[in-house]
Protein backbone atom coordinates (compact mmCIF):
# COMPACT_ATOMS: atom_id res chain seq x y z
CA UNK A 1 0.00 0.00 0.00
CA UNK A 2 1.51 3.70 -0.85
CA UNK A 3 0.44 6.53 1.20
CA UNK A 4 0.74 9.59 -0.04
CA UNK A 5 1.14 12.71 2.30
CA UNK A 6 2.64 16.22 2.78
CA UNK A 7 5.78 15.36 5.18
CA UNK A 8 8.56 17.25 5.37
CA UNK A 9 11.80 16.13 4.78
CA UNK A 10 12.79 15.67 8.24
CA UNK A 11 9.75 13.85 8.82
CA UNK A 12 10.44 10.54 10.23
CA UNK A 13 8.61 7.21 11.03
CA UNK A 14 10.30 5.03 13.46
CA UNK A 15 9.78 1.69 14.01
CA UNK A 16 7.40 1.08 10.65
CA UNK A 17 7.92 0.35 7.24
CA UNK A 18 6.60 3.72 6.26
CA UNK A 19 9.21 5.68 4.04
CA UNK A 20 9.68 9.30 2.33
CA UNK A 21 9.08 8.63 -1.28
CA UNK A 22 11.51 11.47 -2.04
CA UNK A 23 14.65 9.51 -0.29
CA UNK A 24 13.76 6.35 -1.62
CA UNK A 25 13.90 7.93 -5.38
CA UNK A 26 17.04 9.76 -4.34
CA UNK A 27 18.76 6.70 -2.62
CA UNK A 28 17.54 3.99 -5.34
CA UNK A 29 19.70 3.78 -8.98
CA UNK A 30 17.10 3.86 -11.39
CA UNK A 31 17.61 1.61 -14.78
CA UNK A 32 18.06 3.67 -18.11
CA UNK A 33 15.19 2.81 -19.87
CA UNK A 34 14.23 4.58 -22.54
CA UNK A 35 10.63 6.48 -22.23
CA UNK A 36 6.79 5.12 -22.48
CA UNK A 37 4.02 5.95 -24.83
CA UNK A 38 1.01 5.70 -22.79
CA UNK A 39 -2.56 6.88 -24.10
CA UNK A 40 -3.70 8.94 -20.86
CA UNK A 41 -7.27 8.15 -22.63
CA UNK A 42 -7.58 4.31 -22.46
CA UNK A 43 -4.30 3.12 -20.76
CA UNK A 44 -4.89 1.25 -17.82
CA UNK A 45 -3.08 2.82 -14.62
CA UNK A 46 -4.09 0.44 -12.07
CA UNK A 47 -6.50 -2.53 -11.67
CA UNK A 48 -7.95 -2.62 -8.79
CA UNK A 49 -10.97 -5.68 -7.68
CA UNK A 50 -14.02 -5.54 -6.84
CA UNK A 51 -16.63 -8.41 -5.89
CA UNK A 52 -19.08 -6.26 -7.58
CA UNK A 53 -22.59 -6.95 -7.14
CA UNK A 54 -22.11 -11.41 -8.19
CA UNK A 55 -19.75 -11.30 -5.60
CA UNK A 56 -17.19 -13.05 -8.06
CA UNK A 57 -14.37 -10.62 -8.03
CA UNK A 58 -13.23 -8.86 -11.28
CA UNK A 59 -10.99 -6.05 -12.29
CA UNK A 60 -11.72 -2.46 -12.56
CA UNK A 61 -10.14 -0.64 -14.93
CA UNK A 62 -8.78 3.07 -13.76
CA UNK A 63 -7.22 4.72 -16.90
CA UNK A 64 -4.77 7.82 -16.42
CA UNK A 65 -7.33 10.30 -17.37
CA UNK A 66 -10.17 8.62 -14.58
CA UNK A 67 -7.53 8.80 -12.51
CA UNK A 68 -6.74 12.37 -12.72
CA UNK A 69 -10.11 13.06 -12.96
CA UNK A 70 -11.48 12.05 -9.28
CA UNK A 71 -8.16 13.29 -8.24
CA UNK A 72 -9.47 16.90 -9.29
CA UNK A 73 -12.48 16.68 -8.03
CA UNK A 74 -11.10 16.62 -4.18
CA UNK A 75 -8.14 19.24 -5.36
Amino acid sequence: MIIVIDADENTTFSNSNIFNISQVFNTVPLPNLPPININLETDALILPYSSGTTGAPKGVVITHKGFGTHANIYN
